[in-house]
């Protein structure tokens, strides 16, 4: 009797259920634009980072979050900054926004302006051309491959090179602008300071 239960009190142990690991899977966009799910760092992968957006009730749910996950276009871009200026979500703002080599001190400072953004009521979002002499962006194709990121028509010639906001103050009248250039890094358009 002592043997078997001490043989039993020896394998109890083999028959309880092991502890879960729990890995942390991170989601990362691609240098495609592709979306990977993986336990590593996004850059040890050559991906960058993504955070979840937010989406409102009634808003279109997983196809209005894949398409926040990447700005495919400048409309989407557009969308996205409106969309989150309007919801006076600074994460979502956030989400936007090109980080490549932001240092912790400035991207303290971005997020605190973009908290300022999203207390001030929305009025327009508007977009931003190159001067008649300027050359285009440097980066990448401007924006004009996509007229129809724009209420009006572009002016020719003219590449589309940023969006501005259209804000008042708390006080409902005085107004207030901000605006950001626009960058396509890693198949997305971006934001950027």
């Amino acid at each position: 009797m002592r043997r078997a239960l001490l043989l039993l009190v020896l394998l109890l142990p083999g028959f309880a259920p092991a502890p879960q690991a729990h890995a942390q899977v991170r989601r990362c966009v691609s240098a495609s634009g592709s979306l990977v799910y993986t336990d590593r760092l996004c850059p040890d992968i050559g991906a960058a980072a993504v955070t979840t957006p937010t989406v409102p009730a009634g808003s279109g749910g997983a196809a209005s979050t894949l398409r926040s996950l990447c700005a495919r276009s400048v409309r989407d871009l557009a969308y996205g900054l409106e969309s989150a200026v309007q919801s006076g979500d600074a994460n979502q703002i956030s989400s936007l926004y090109d980080w490549t080599g932001v240092g912790n001190a400035e991207a303290e400072r971005l997020m605190d302006h973009f908290d300022r953004i999203a207390t001030r009521p929305f009025v327009d979002l508007l977009p931003v051309y190159a001067s008649a002499n300027a050359a285009p962006p440097s980066d990448g194709p401007a924006a004009t491959t996509d007229p129809a990121a724009t209420a009006s028509p572009a002016p020719s010639a003219r590449p589309l090179v940023g969006l501005r906001i259209e804000q008042v103050l708390s006080d409902g009248h005085t107004p207030s602008h901000e605006s950001f250039g626009i960058i396509k890094r890693m198949g997305c358009w971006w934001i950027r300071g």
